[in-house]
């Protein structure tokens, strides 16, 4: 019953449109090809019926003979019912699948794709880090003039500004153990400055000293304090400063030589515990590592006191 419904549709389609007066059509005006031939309504009735696997005869539709417009109407039938089917761009049988969901991260680590940022938490990144490139020259001059006037010796100059990627995967790390507080996090992100002083182990102590105390002297506020000489593993003291000009946090690490050694002969070390969960065998044993190599870096005197 329904198919003999959709004949008859399909039929009364193409007889209204056999009635309609000649005109201008697809082809060429008053329903003729562009060679003058007449096509359908103005010539032979016959004439229009297409001819689509080339045997010479008209196209049929279920054994009836079909005119131009009337298999038209039919091929626009059929493209409607193709409409929300799944297609086959590339003809292998099996319908394609919807298109996945837009991706919104404007960031993604390349160490960990798991690690993203949107593009207000990139912006943001981005922003931060133009802050720091623009308060960095006058940071780093007086840094210069502390570690001269300390004796100190600075190294690791070319890395004073922290890599963009480094920064955006920790302030990612951040936001996913934060619960996604962009400004807490931003907060947290006290290294995109940073330098390295480093005095012989003998001196070492001293020169921590009178260099902090060149730093309150030009007005430089002290953010934190991390000694670890006393602990296992790492060596040294991180400290954290802010620049009241600007406003810009900076890291200051003090070394003597041997645990500056140490950490960058460790750093590959770093990078992949990092990555391991606490616990993980593989982790335990790189931490294992790079214990022993702090462990035989000569302790200055007075160190842990600082």
């Amino acid at each position: 019953m329904r198919r003999s419904l959709k004949l008859l549709l399909i039929l009364g389609i193409g007889l209204a449109l056999r009635r309609r007066p000649g005109g201008g059509g697809p082809d060429g005006p008053d329903g003729n090809s562009p060679d003058g031939t007449p096509h359908g309504r103005d010539g032979d009735p016959g004439a229009g019926a297409r001819d689509t696997d080339g045997d010479g005869d008209p196209t049929t539709y279920k054994g009836r003979r079909a005119d131009g417009d009337l298999t038209n109407s039919f091929d626009a039938i059929q493209e409607g019912a193709q409409r929300g089917r799944a297609g086959d761009s590339d003809g292998d049988g099996t319908p394609d699948l919807p298109p996945k969901p837009h991706d919104d991260a404007a960031w993604r680590s390349s160490e960990d794709p798991n690690l993203t940022l949107t593009d207000e938490q990139n912006r943001a990144a981005d922003e931060f880090l133009e802050r720091a490139r623009n308060a960095e020259p006058g940071i780093t001059g007086n840094m210069k003039d502390n570690a001269d006037a300390t004796g100190g010796d600075m190294v690791g100059l070319d890395y004073r500004l922290k890599d963009p990627e480094s920064f955006k995967r920790k302030l990612a790390t951040e936001l996913a153990e934060n619960g996604g507080d962009l400004d807490a996090a931003l907060r947290d992100m006290k290294d995109s400055v940073r330098y390295t002083t480093t005095w012989d182990t003998g001196d070492y102590t001293q020169g921590v000293q009178d260099s902090t105390q060149r730093l309150r002297d030009q007005g430089y506020e002290p953010v934190k304090w991390k000694p670890t000489w006393g602990d296992e593993g790492y060596r040294g003291v991180n400290s954290f400063w802010r620049d009241p000009a600007t406003g810009q946090v900076f890291e200051v690490q003090f070394h003597t030589p041997e645990s500056f050694d140490a950490k960058m002969r460790t750093h590959d070390l770093y990078d992949q515990i990092r990555l391991l969960p606490e616990g993980d065998p593989r982790r335990v044993e790189l931490e294992r590592q790079q214990d022993e190599i702090f462990n035989n870096v000569p302790h200055p005197p007075g160190a842990e006191n600082l």
